[in-house]
């Protein structure tokens, strides 16, 4: 059996530790800190984002979003929907995309203003949503490189 030191453990205040309250609606300047393509509890592909309110204190600084890729099995209007979410994703933290590609990974780091909304979870808790902002009539995605890997291309590895 391995050995493990008990003596640092702190507990004396877990009693007293909460969870961190959700930001006031309103908007604010936001940073992408952690941005993964992930599976919903549905199976679902979906990009999972994690990010920093800027200039926040930690009371309520992150606010986690997922973004859900259109898929052939979904109505048209959802997918549609879906769609348009992820360009408008795509367009204010400028992530390359295009038809083939979601450089997901470029996300890391970049930095919006968008609107943060409160809505209560399935348990009656109060929780952030980011909305991001409409893009202009000529707004443009940037084109993925080729050195850009294809996180569509490592999942079907992972799945081999």
């Amino acid at each position: 059996m391995e050995s493990v030191d008990l003596s640092t453990i702190l507990l004396a205040d877990i009693g007293e530790v909460a969870e961190r309250a959700a930001a006031p609606a309103g908007f604010y300047d936001v940073k992408v800190i952690k941005a993964d393509i992930k599976a919903s509890k549905r199976g679902a592909p979906m990009i999972a984002v994690s990010y920093q309110i800027i200039s926040s204190s930690n009371e309520f600084s992150l606010v986690n979003d997922w973004i859900m890729f259109p898929t052939s099995d979904m109505e048209p209007e959802m997918a549609k929907r879906r769609l348009l979410d992820l360009k408008r994703w795509c367009i204010t933290f400028s992530v390359p995309a295009d038809s083939t590609n979601v450089a997901v990974h470029m996300a890391i780091g970049k930095e919006a203003s968008c609107s943060i909304v409160v809505e209560q979870d399935e348990n009656g808790i109060n929780r952030n949503r980011i909305r991001y902002p409409q893009f202009s009539a000529d707004a443009e995605l940037v084109a993925p490189s080729d050195a850009d890997p294809s996180p569509f291309a490592d999942m079907e590895k992972k799945k081999k």
